[in-house]
């Protein structure tokens, strides 16, 4: 940023704030460029150091004001709209942000910014729902800079959300090569290979997610759901046991006794099956499903009258469910003649 001659007192502090934030001591920067600025109000430099320092602390409004300052001192600088850019990214104002990361790419984005306005623009867009404008500025990021793995990711997640999921596996795949490391690009595509119905692949990436954050229940979770896909409900009811000890409350916790139960069904143990539905519906008492396999547990244990009572209760929070309605019809028939069956 070219600026005119600056006094020496508001450039010793400058340089403090410098050393302060390369050292890594992002408090003590930002009181050295409080100190340049209070001498000097048009210190450019000292606004964009600033509130660089506020985005590696996450206080985003103070990053849009400080290059909100830089850019009406100096308005073609792009690095300022880039990192303002950022910080509406994560204030989630999706829309200011492809302004000011539009207006970046438009000034051309100096070289140390390499390919992030065009990842910063796909990230908002992707958040907005335009998938494809998204994957389009991934496009432009790899081109410019083919070995950055976040562009890979982020355009195996776009791809994911428009339905494509074997151009996302492949994206993983390639996130996966410049980092074999990173668990979240294995929980992605296992679950992108779980949506294609490669349950083992996704079993091995899960396993692989397992392996490198052993103590994130979400990994138990999948596989499990991709265990009881492939029919192996032994392991499935491993896993979901793992996910309860693991998470003592929450959406999978209660998921996991649902699945479980679906497990212990398959496996002919019906009492241990209502057993887990018992503790769903008392998680949340309006899931329709755990009543409707409650009630078709509690069918093969000939208990109609449970059954028949566990699909009314379905019914009155769906309906308009045809299926639940055949279900009782079916428990009823049942009943009357006394022979049992799924």
């Amino acid at each position: 940023m070219n600026q005119p001659l600056k006094n020496a007192n508001a450039v010793r502090w400058h340089t403090k704030g410098l050393a302060s934030l390369e050292a890594g001591h992002y408090n003590d920067a930002i009181k050295a460029f409080n100190k340049a600025i209070g001498i000097d109000l048009q210190y450019g430099d000292a606004y964009y150091y600033r509130g660089f320092t506020y985005s590696i602390i996450d206080k985003n409004e103070q990053v849009i004001n400080d290059m909100s300052k830089v850019i009406e001192i100096t308005s073609d600088f792009p690095d300022a709209y880039y990192w303002r850019g950022v910080a509406y990214n994560e204030l989630n104002n999706y829309q200011q942000a492809i302004n000011d990361l539009s207006k970046s790419i438009e000034l051309g984005p100096a070289k140390a910014l390499h390919d992030w306005p065009y990842i910063g623009r796909g990230i908002a867009c992707h958040r907005l729902g335009n998938y494809q404008q998204a994957i389009d500025d991934y496009d432009k990021a790899i081109a410019m800079y083919p070995e950055h793995m976040n562009s890979y990711y982020n355009r195996a997640q776009a791809y994911y959300d428009l339905g494509n999921y074997q151009q996302a596996i492949d994206d993983y795949s390639k996130a996966i090569a410049f980092n074999p490391t990173d668990s979240a690009i294995y929980e992605s595509r296992g679950l992108a290979y779980y949506v294609l119905g490669s349950y083992q692949k996704a079993i091995n990436d899960y396993s692989k997610f397992i392996e490198l954050v052993p103590g994130l229940p979400s990994g138990y979770f999948w596989r499990g759901v991709a265990y009881n896909a492939l029919s192996n409900y032994q392991q499935a009811i491993n896993d979901f046991s793992k996910v309860i000890e693991l998470e003592p409350e929450g959406s999978l916790h209660n998921s996991s006794y649902i699945d479980r139960g679906i497990a212990y069904s398959e496996l002919g143990n019906y009492q241990q099956a209502i057993n887990d539905y018992d503790k769903a519906i008392a998680l949340n008492p309006k899931t329709t499903r755990c009543y409707i396999n409650r009630g078709w547990a509690y069918a093969q244990l000939d208990n109609y009258n449970q059954a028949i009572s566990d699909y009314s209760k379905a019914i009155r929070l769906e309906p308009k469910n045809a299926e639940i309605y055949m279900k009782r019809g079916g428990v009823y028939e049942q009943s009357r003649s006394g022979n049992t069956g799924q």
